[in-house]
């Protein structure tokens, strides 16, 4: 939809990305294949020249591992990494810190 949406006028695009792991993606979204589909969203909004491209992220209990994924995603990518404060979205639902 990258071009089509260039087309129509859009200059810049804002993606979540709600982890870098795949199999993590997939737990999260419940789409199969989801995380697939965002780099390839991301791949073709560059491609067509939208800019800047923001890649959201919600980090809960980011490992390094994770933080050095996202560094990964915007060195390779060429996208801006913005990360997002967790907001519970679900009525009586409170965001504790693991002991």
């Amino acid at each position: 939809m990258a071009q089509p949406l260039k087309d129509a006028g859009l200059n810049r695009a804002t993606i979540s990305m709600d982890a870098v792991d795949p199999d993590r993606f997939a737990r999260i979204t419940r789409v199969p294949n989801g995380f697939d589909n965002v780099l390839a969203g991301i791949r073709a909004a560059r491609r067509v020249g939208l800019w800047p491209v923001k890649v959201n992220c919600v980090l809960m209990r980011a490992s390094t591992k994770t933080k050095l994924s996202l560094r990964h995603v915007r060195a390779r990518r060429g996208v801006v990494v913005r990360f997002i404060e967790f907001m519970p979205l679900e009525e009586g639902r409170t965001c504790r810190p693991r002991p």
